[in-house]
């Protein structure tokens, strides 16, 4: 910088600035006049000296990442103590878990936005079981691959719905980590109940959030949303079925009395004929 430094004896400044990190990579850059202390009676001819511009790497989506900044110099382009520019291109690879969920059995795949249907809730606590599965092949380190959800139940006026989490690895009762399938793990339980407590038909959501397409150590916007459906008969339906049952069971109890009436009789004749 400054100039042709043979033969100096004084402290040169090599002038300029970096560029700021775009995209997936994250950093101001900044000012290259700190860059001080070359000259030719301390360094010699072609001596260096540097300082220090850090960039951090927080990719959005999988797949690979790049990005150039570039230094704007004042002087001490190359060799040539000219003006200009240099570049410097920053790549990356993200990677990360992948959620998928099933009902009841793993192969029973679901949807955001699908219906968990609680059936017929008279009789008392109705479950279901969401599985939770990290589906994730990315050969990383867990700390990258590993997924955490949070859960949550909304739109649930009469706290009729409750859920828990079972085989996370770590977390609170709203909040759990998932290894994936190459770290050995990849799959969790979250069961689901619904007890009504005002003697009807109920509905809420099951919300998940993730950490998935996201910088790490950060939620993102990756949620997924089911529809919970609690029913309950109305009593009128209850009244009916009750007496249908009664029903089949007095039918029962007459043609059992007809048949030892029928066996009686039968083995009344059997006597009067010997």
């Amino acid at each position: 910088g400054d100039g042709n430094l043979a033969g100096k004896t004084s402290t040169y400044n090599l002038t300029g600035s970096v560029g700021a990190g775009a995209g997936a990579f994250k950093g101001s850059g900044g000012a290259l006049n700190g860059v001080t202390g070359l000259n030719d009676s301390k360094y010699g001819a072609g001596a260096t000296t540097s300082a220090s511009y850090n960039f951090v790497y927080a990719p959005t989506t999988r797949g690979t990442n790049s990005s150039n900044v570039t230094t704007t110099l004042a002087n001490g382009l190359d060799n040539t103590n000219a003006s200009g520019t240099k570049t410097t291109a920053l790549s990356g690879e993200a990677v990360g878990p992948d959620y998928a969920a099933a009902l009841n059995t793993a192969g029973n795949a679901i949807g955001s936005g699908a219906s968990i249907s609680f059936g017929d809730a008279a009789a008392g606590v109705t479950k279901q079981n969401l599985l939770i599965s990290n589906i994730s092949n990315d050969k990383a380190s867990a700390a990258l691959t590993n997924m955490t959800i949070t859960a949550s139940i909304i739109g649930d006026a009469a706290s009729e719905f409750s859920f828990s989490l079972s085989g996370f690895q770590s977390g609170t009762s709203t909040t759990g980590v998932l290894s994936n399938i190459i770290n050995g793990g990849g799959l969790g339980n979250i069961a689901v109940q619904f007890v009504s407590k005002t003697g009807a038909s109920a509905s809420a959501q099951l919300r998940i959030q993730t950490d998935e397409e996201s910088a790490l150590g950060v939620m993102g916007s990756s949620i997924y949303v089911y529809n919970l459906i609690g029913t309950v008969p109305e009593p009128g339906t209850l009244m009916v079925f009750g007496v249908g049952m009664l029903g089949l069971a007095i039918s029962r109890r007459n043609r059992r009395g007809k048949a030892e009436a029928v066996a009686l009789t039968a083995k009344g004749a059997d006597e009067t004929k010997i």
